[in-house]
């Protein structure tokens, strides 16, 4: 679980790892609004069952032999949401749907990777996470880079000058050295760095 502030690369670094190690990726945004049917899945029809993330996951891990299977703002989850991710998180590693009365588990050489960013709990609309599913999580916190490598980042971007950089990079710092209500991310800095 990648957990810092927005914009620092949470979910981009995840979808970099699946990219450079051709890993499919399923993501979820997860919401308040989120329901088991998003989850695990449901039926739309007669005779029709749409799967949910999590069983849509560990199917496309058995096909392709892996997959990564991301949570996004998963403190944005509410609590009894979240109590619907424990089991395929822990021992047991499969989703029950009781609809089809089917449980979803990984081949023997199917691997499927789990991930999840959050936000601080300081964020509007998100939720403490509940004890039993953040102890199923190894933890990483996520800072802001280091100044010399935000403007090597921001620098990237062509017909931006040298000083101009200098001074994104020193505005970004002081919003987040205050108590400004909305503090510069480096995602905002390379939204305006390619800005026409």
């Amino acid at each position: 679980m990648f957990v810092g502030p927005k914009g620092v690369g949470k979910t981009l670094s995840i979808a970099h790892f699946a990219r450079i190690n051709t890993i499919p990726i399923v993501q979820y945004d997860c919401s308040e609004d989120s329901k088991r049917w998003d989850l695990v899945g449901r039926f739309v029809d007669v005779g029709t069952y749409e799967l949910g993330v999590m069983p849509l996951a560990i199917e496309v891990a058995n096909r392709e032999g892996k997959c990564i299977l991301v949570f996004e703002e998963l403190n944005a989850l509410s609590p009894n949401m979240q109590k619907t991710l424990n089991q395929l998180l822990d021992w047991r590693r499969h989703v029950y749907v009781p609809e089809l009365n089917k449980v979803y588990r990984l081949e023997p050489n199917a691997k499927l990777l789990i991930a999840a960013t959050m936000n601080p709990s300081t964020y509007g609309g998100v939720f403490e996470l509940n004890e039993d599913l953040r102890s199923r999580f190894a933890e990483y916190h996520v800072t802001y880079p280091r100044t010399d490598v935000e403007q090597k980042v921001v620098s990237m971007y062509d017909g931006l000058p040298d000083d101009l950089v200098q001074k994104l990079i020193t505005l970004a710092n002081e919003s987040r050295a205050g108590t400004l209500s909305y503090v510069i991310s480096p995602r905002d800095l390379t939204l305006f760095a390619t800005l026409d």
